[in-house]
């Protein structure tokens, strides 16, 4: 279910054409394209990485030795009060990101913005929201609170087509991130809660020419037809409103499609209700049905099966889709067989059985719950699968009989959210061959935010209280936690720029009012610090804090005092393990970075963390002159 505020006024903007454009400074964006592909550059071309969704990068520079001193580079202000849901993209050397109304292109270094084109809608606008855009060939494309689809110039922002296959009237409009592949562009239809009848499309990138559409409710005489009752599919719902996830290999594209219309009354319902509630599989070439997977038949409770999935290798080489739903449950399946694997809850599930009444029904979670629009990733360190969530209750009351009209909600009946306890989130390491859980984090805010592993051992996320966190992606620790001044409800993307790690986020999406979101929409870039950086410190030179070389000499001293009692006068180990040749194994750069982010051996739960002596105890001087020392042993 989607229930949005309305935009503020845009601030005040250069109006080009038929679209705003606004450009920052000619020279940074022939700047930006003369530098695009420096070797070693890394992108993110698509909403999640990769056709696959795996959204895991191995870049390693930014690290769990050294993740608590990253630092903010510089923010992108958006410039609209608007909801900030967009995932990021980089490509070409700019990077990407959408609100309702605007498509911004930022220097992916030091975040000024390239060009913003601004869309006019000369249509009724439905929900201004919108999750990204999709990239080829030098083209951006995205959808419409309006029902329209745009392709725009990647180096200008010009808008090069525009086609309204749809209806907003009817409470038809896209909010989805388009996917490309092979010269088509992939984008279905939002408003399931209006009582539309859900499709998904295939245009033509060059020309915008539709290719193809598949009825996500079908029409009379279809396949699934029969699964409604009289004529309820003329208003089933089933929309589709995040992204997509694509086999490049057997050219399959992969549908997640959203509840059935009215959300909480199944009488004008008949049974399964296809394809609502499904994720659906089809070719991606011609748009014919492959198969699917219904998680919930005959909902009433909005159980949308909401963000991409995603697809994997599991350890025997057997073929695996993931998805997770409103529902907070996440489902497994084998993508040759089509049955579930496993089915694993990542939130609090309270009485999923209960049908909704007159009266009134808890359940949990609620209606903005479980998982929404941003779904699992591939931790390919740890072999798992890792999700976040949405932990927050609400009461849902049935009204029978309520007539659909046209283009309003057809919710047949009502909601509250509860305040007791209050909205939270989750973010769950599961092993991928078996689903078990192997930690959880509880967050301080719903997590609808993308996640990130990393080969640096970290998982990164952000909250919708505003905070950006890395996790140890081995036990689940907190290594670094920062509040970006709003709500985090988009991408958390990373790459190498310049022999630079760059973490990208969003922050500041102010639609959801119902989660009591803030800030504006900014994006906001981390940088590898050098202070931080193992790569800077592996040949024993100290950062910034130091003044002079290592010494030994004055590190024994301070090892007497602070360190023997734990670790031995010898290094020899006491309430502290054995340091003895610790420094054939560890450079003193990397001892020091130890020193100061004192980790967990992976795998050893028993040995509690060092204390963490740096900066309030010991001064960065004082250890790498500890570790010149105790490299020795």
């Amino acid at each position: 279910m989607r229930h949005v505020s309305r935009c503020a006024l845009l601030t005040a903007l250069l109006i080009c054409g038929s679209a705003g454009i606004v450009f920052a400074d000619e020279s940074i964006k022939a700047k930006d394209a003369s530098e695009a592909a420096r070797a070693g550059d890394t992108s993110w071309p698509m909403y999640n990485l990769n056709y696959e969704a795996r959204r895991y990068v191995n870049l390693d520079s930014i690290n769990t030795r050294n993740v608590s001193h990253l630092k903010e580079s510089c923010r992108a202000q958006v410039g609209e009060a608007s909801s900030f849901e967009s995932d990021l993209l980089l490509a070409d050397g700019r990077l990407y990101a959408t609100t309702s109304l605007a498509t911004l292109a930022v220097n992916p270094s030091n975040c000024q913005i390239i060009w913003k084109s601004i869309y006019h809608p000369d249509r009724r606008e439905v929900a201004p929201n919108n999750r990204g855009v999709a990239f080829a060939e030098g083209r951006v494309f995205r959808g419409t609170d309006d029902c329209s689809v745009l392709a725009l110039s990647a180096e200008t922002g010009e808008t090069l087509w525009k086609i309204s296959p749809c209806d907003p009237n009817a409470g038809e409009y896209f909010s989805a991130a388009p996917i490309a592949w092979n010269g088509l562009v992939f984008i279905g239809i939002a408003g399931g809660d209006f009582g539309v009848q859900g499709r998904m499309f295939a245009f033509d990138a060059k020309s915008g020419k539709k290719i193809w559409e598949f009825h996500l409710i079908p029409k009379k005489g279809e396949f699934g037809a029969d699964t409604w009752k009289g004529d309820s599919a003329d208003s089933g719902g089933g929309g589709t409103w995040t992204t997509y996830t694509l086999d490049p290999v057997s050219g399959e594209i992969f549908v997640p499609v959203g509840n059935a219309a009215p959300d909480f009354d199944t009488e004008p319902r008949f049974g399964a209700d296809l394809f609502t509630n499904c994720l659906v599989v089809l070719d991606a070439r011609d748009g014919s049905l492959k198969w699917w997977y219904q998680i919930e038949i005959h909902d009433d409770k909005d159980l949308d099966v909401s963000a991409a999935p995603m697809l994997f290798d599991m350890n025997d080489g057997r073929q695996a889709v993931t998805l997770a739903s409103k529902g907070g449950l996440l489902y497994t399946i084998d993508r040759r067989s089509h049955k579930l694997m496993y089915r694993t809850p990542i939130t609090t599930i309270l009485s999923p059985a209960a049908a909704v009444t007159p009266q009134g029904t808890k359940t949990c979670p609620g209606i903005f719950r479980g998982v929404e629009w941003n779904g699992p990733a591939l931790d390919s360190i740890n072999h798992s699968i890792v999700i976040g969530a949405v932990d927050w209750c609400s009461i849902l009351t049935r009204s029978p009989n309520t007539a659909h009209q046209k283009g309003e909600a057809y919710l047949g009946g009502t909601y509250k959210m509860l305040s007791d306890p209050p909205a939270t989130g989750w973010v769950t390491s599961l092993d991928q061959q078996s689903g078990r859980i192997r930690w959880r984090f509880h967050a301080d805010g719903p997590v609808v935010s993308g996640i990130l592993p990393t080969g640096g051992g970290l998982v990164f996320f952000g909250d919708m209280a505003g905070n950006f966190y890395a996790l140890d992606s081995a036990d689940g620790t907190v290594r670094f936690k920062t509040n970006t001044g709003g709500a985090m409800a988009g991408g958390v993307i990373s790459y190498r720029l310049g022999g630079d790690q760059y973490l990208a986020v969003t922050s500041g999406n102010v639609s959801r009012f119902d989660w009591g979101a803030s800030g504006t929409p900014q994006i906001i870039l981390y940088r590898q610090q050098p202070v931080a950086s193992t790569a800077t410190r592996e040949n024993g030179s100290p950062g910034a804090g130091a003044t002079a070389s290592p010494n030994s000499d004055r590190g024994k001293l301070v090892y007497s005092r602070v360190c023997s009692s734990c670790h031995g006068p010898s290094g020899e180990g006491l309430t502290g393990p054995a340091l003895k040749g610790i420094g054939g194994r560890m450079s003193i750069g990397e001892l020091a970075a130890w020193v100061m982010n004192p980790l967990v051996p992976p795998g050893d739960q028993r040995q509690a963390v060092m204390p963490r002596l740096y900066p309030s105890a010991l001064s960065e001087q004082e250890i790498f002159d500890v570790a010149a020392f105790v490299g020795q042993f």
